[in-house]
Formats: C-alpha cells, sequence, structure tokens
C-alpha cells in the first residue's frame, strides 16, 4: 500500500516464518502498522506459509492475487508465491530479514537488499557468506542478531527508528559502491597471469 512501512523477510526457510510471524503480532500489539511479506526460498512452500499466517490469526494474500488487483491492506500478510519479483519487492521494503540465517543455516545472500539501501537483519547461522558480513558488519551496515529474542528486539527497535533505519541503509548501499568491479579486477589478474588479452 502507497505510503506504508514494509517488512519483508526474504528467503526464509521452515522454521522461520513461525519466528517472523511471532514478532510481527509484537509489532501490530505495540501500535507499529507495518505490513508483512514472506517471501520463502522455495515458492512451493506458499501453501504452507499461508496455512501459518492463518493459524497465527492474520489474514494472507498470496502476492500473484495482488498483481491481479486483490487489496493488501495493514494486517494481511503477503506471501510471495511468484519467482522473480523479490528483487523488486525489496526496492519497496523499508526493513528486510534475509532467511536461511535464523534455523536451517548456510544464510542467502544480503547483496540484492543492501543495494537498495534497505536496512538489513540476518540471524546467527551466516557460514556461505562470511567474507560478505565481514564487510557489512565492519561498517555498521547489517544487524546480525544472536537469537529468537536479540532478532524480536532488533526488529521492533529498527521498526521504531526511521532514522537507524536510514543509515543502516546508505551504510549498505556504500558497502555495494565501494566493492563493485570486482569481476572485472579478477579477469585483470587471470589476464596478467595467463598473459592473454
Amino acid at each position: 500500500p502507497a505510503g506504508q512501512q514494509v517488512w519483508i523477510a526474504g528467503s526464509t526457510h521452515p522454521g522461520e516464518e513461525a519466528i517472523v510471524l511471532a514478532v510481527y503480532r509484537k509489532m501490530r500489539d505495540a501500535g507499529l502498522p507495518w505490513c508483512l511479506a514472506i517471501a520463502p526460498r522455495h515458492v512451493e512452500r506458499a501453501g504452507e506459509v499461508m496455512e501459518l499466517i492463518r493459524q497465527n490469526g492474520f489474514e494472507g494474500r498470496m502476492f500473484s492475487q495482488i498483481a491481479q488487483g486483490s487489496p493488501w491492506t495493514v494486517g494481511d500478510v503477503l506471501v510471495v508465491d511468484t519467482i522473480g519479483h523479490l528483487r523488486e519487492l525489496y526496492a519497496q521494503a523499508s526493513l528486510v530479514f534475509v532467511g536461511k540465517s535464523l534455523r536451517v543455516g548456510g544464510g542467502q545472500n544480503v547483496i540484492e537488499p543492501a543495494f537498495f539501501a534497505k536496512a538489513v537483519i540476518v540471524g546467527p547461522m551466516m557460514e556461505n557468506f562470511r567474507d560478505i558480513l565481514v564487510r557489512f558488519k565492519e561498517d555498521g551496515a547489517i544487524a546480525q542478531v544472536k537469537d529468537d529474542d536479540e532478532f524480536a528486539d532488533v526488529v521492533l527497535g529498527l521498526a521504531r527508528d526511521e532514522g537507524r533505519r536510514a543509515v543502516m541503509g546508505q551504510k549498505a548501499a556504500a558497502v555495494i559502491a565501494r566493492n563493485k568491479g570486482a569481476l572485472e579486477r579478477t579477469l585483470a589478474c587471470v589476464r596478467e597471469i595467463t598473459g592473454s588479452s
């Protein structure tokens, strides 16, 4: 909805949606009129996520319905049941959680939401993206939480603090800008070593 604050939980895995919904309940109880969109990493889980939303007392909407003109209102939880739209949703987000980091483990890439200067939260299990995470953490460009309780505290804190979200997002975009051109630099090194042009 126009002018609404939107929290996007992207690339979520089993167990994470329940945590996100519990925190969203706290946001609503605290009087924070945010919208929530959940994009499960595997779109075939969309029905399962929708059922979990209903079990938690929320109304759910599928992204495919919104694309066909069905309204999305505050309090509804949007489930992304299509492929290829998460990037444009990140561009509209006010806050982003990148999944596979609270449960399952390994993490997912945080570069996409960072590119759009979004405040990004991840869980403790980011093993597959250690180097990227270090660069973001050094600059205060990401929030990494240690457990579910800290996750709730950080989400609520950032939801209440637009200035802090903006600063984190600016720092994240700066990390991306500073590290652009890695492919060209790598290719230049390969050309130098191999003597090719």
